[in-house]
């Protein structure tokens, strides 16, 4: 593409995937593995009034990598100075056209790996409406000075979103094969832009700012209702709900919460597709599988991902009565709920516009993970090796209002081996905890609080003080081998909903070079707290299970016991991430 285009012409943007030629952006590198060949998909998103895709949007790449003499530069443990040989002079065009009207403008370009979204860049083009002469003149200085400096014609761009900044094979494979990827993007001018991506599926819409704030709000209002009674955030003297097990309460739950949720997703579904594609949609949708929500440097709103509902629902009916199917498993001694029908996209009552069954939320259904965007030139941790044993530390609140903490903490220590515990009751131990011990989770059992704008974590006896995001820099918190996964379950607060807290929880990856952040929509209650968080470690540590399945299956182990809260559990982090083996060089 020229150095700048003129209005209403269609121009050639050709992509090239493989070592950057940018000064600010290390080499792309792959690992010392056998050559072996992966497929790329490179999809392009518009926006408004600005540059324009014109003919196909998406194309694939075949990636061939093989050994290669160049020195690394790449700081990751998952590079040894090899780089993807075919893929150097592998490029693809895509026809795009320049508004009408001059001055700086836009287009995304998004790279999959099994429609897992890898990378996401915005590219910037100028169009310029300048006589045809001095246009003429400029290039003649302009190009003559390229091809001297050995630079070529390069858009200016920006990534704002990496999961990893290698195109290895054994890096990218770990990532699974997502049903469905989405990213939300902050357009700068009050308005987001979701993108969609799926097998044989792309598409993209845009919200005005306030209004996804609206359904957001009011997704997490209903959560907040089922769990304390009222819509409002938390304040003392708000009693939990879901104590015992009362099915007609779940039901009414379960109801309301699919009312919303199906509203949602009505809301959301209408801006992409029309009435004639919404069962391309919802067949994609209709069986278990992966669900990535992946979230950028500066993301400002955190979908409800798990409370969206797409099970068929006449939310105005007189009254809507709970799946039978979903009761008679329920009540079943022996029978997981992630086995039966209504959670394998089957359900016989899916199209009964009457029935609410849980089968229908996100949340019960899929494997979600909702990953930050990664630390310039790291890449996101998929596999944990932990050859000698998982590693657990626990930072607690030793608050007496937390009665249940020590059998909490009996059930999480019987995962480990007596090596693998690694504890602290006070803040001033937390810097070493952090630092000086090697773990693969570490985990707040804790309250929050706000000081201003400012969330923290309180760990230790009341009075304590706070743990905020520049800790983690000041105590120089920078995890290499492993890059834990965090867990944050505080207890009694509203100050570590995401609206808040995600500025925070992003330090912790972006900062300390975690593996990703478990936290909480709304704040919890001890019961639900200790119960969610020894189901999910339990599957995580002890059975080897990845984090997405873990988390849904911890959901699907409440609701079998009469509690759908396990839908408040946000998981920040690839959900393909388990532990395991190293995915370093394997042995020859």
């Amino acid at each position: 593409m020229p150095l700048w285009i003129r209005p209403g012409d269609t121009y050639k943007l050709w992509i090239e995937l493989g070592p950057s030629v940018r000064p600010d952006e290390q080499p792309i590198s792959t690992s010392s593995y056998p050559k072996s060949v992966i497929q790329l998909k490179v999809a392009l998103f518009t926006f408004a009034n600005e540059l324009q895709v014109s003919g196909a949007d998406v194309s694939e790449f075949d990636l061939e990598t093989t050994e290669s003499e160049s020195p690394p530069r790449d700081r990751t443990a998952s590079s040894r100075g090899l780089v993807p040989s075919r893929l150097l002079d592998k490029r693809v065009a895509f026809l795009v056209k320049a508004p009408a009207r001059a001055g700086k403008h836009r287009i995304r370009c998004n790279v999959y790996f099994n429609n897992a979204l890898v990378q996401s860049r915005l590219i910037y083009v100028r169009v310029r409406r300048l006589p045809l002469m001095i246009e003429r003149f400029l290039r003649s200085i302009a190009d003559p000075l390229r091809e001297l400096s050995h630079r070529p014609r390069m858009a200016a761009s920006r990534i704002d979103f990496s999961l990893s900044r290698t195109l290895d094979p054994h890096q990218l494979e770990p990532l699974g094969s997502p049903r469905l990827s989405m990213i939300l993007n902050d357009n700068e001018d009050g308005t987001h832009t979701l993108r969609l991506l799926g097998n044989n599926f792309k598409a993209d819409a845009s919200f005005d700012g306030m209004e996804l704030q609206d359904l957001t709000d009011g997704l997490r209002g209903v959560l907040r209702q089922t769990a304390w009674g009222s819509r409002e955030p938390w304040k003392a003297g708000f009693q939990y709900r879901y104590a015992d097990l009362n099915i007609e309460k779940l039901e009414s739950d379960l109801t309301t919460l699919a009312v919303k949720g199906y509203r949602f997703f009505d809301n959301i579904i209408n801006r992409f597709i029309d009435a004639d594609e919404i069962k391309e949609f919802t067949d994609l949708m209709k069986e278990p599988g992966l669900v990535q929500l992946a979230l950028k440097h500066s993301a400002s709103l955190v979908l409800p991902a798990a409370m969206i509902y797409d099970y068929p629902l006449d939310t105005g009916a007189p009254r809507l009565r709970l799946c039978n199917l979903f009761r008679a498993n329920m009540s079943s001694k022996d029978t997981f709920l992630g086995d039966t029908p209504c959670f394998r996209g089957s359900c016989p009552n899916r199209d009964d516009l009457e029935v609410v069954c849980p089968g229908g939320f996100w949340g019960f259904r899929h494997s979600l993970g909702m990953p930050l965007s990664v630390a310039k030139g790291t890449s996101a941790p998929l596999v944990l090796e932990c050859a000698s044993g998982p590693h657990l530390a626990i930072a607690v609140s030793t608050d007496p209002q937390f009665t249940m903490r020590a059998q909490h903490e009996i059930a999480l220590k019987r995962l480990l081996a007596d090596d693998g515990w690694h504890y602290c009751a006070t803040r001033n131990s937390v810097p070493h905890l952090l630092t000086n011990t090697s773990v693969h989770v570490v985990y707040f059992y804790c309250h929050g609080g706000m000081s201003g704008s400012t969330p923290f974590l309180l760990v230790g006896q009341p009075g304590e003080a706070g743990i905020t995001r520049d800790n983690l820099r000041s105590w120089k918190v920078n995890w290499v081998k492993p890059r834990p996964l965090v867990f944050i379950n505080g207890c009694h607060t509203a100050a570590l909903e995401p609206k808040t807290a995600l500025n925070f929880v992003s330090g912790f990856v972006e900062t300390a070079k975690a593996a990703g952040v478990i936290g909480t929509e709304i704040t919890v209650f001890e019961p639900l707290a200790s119960a969610f968080a020894e189901d999910c470690l339990r599957r995580f540590i002890q059975r080897g299970d990845e984090i997405g399945k873990a988390v849904r299956d911890a959901r699907l182990t409440l609701l079998k016991a009469g509690n759908p809260l396990g839908l408040v559990y946000i998981p920040y982090v690839v959900p393909t991430l388990r532990l395991g083996d190293s995915v370093d060089k394997p042995e020859s």
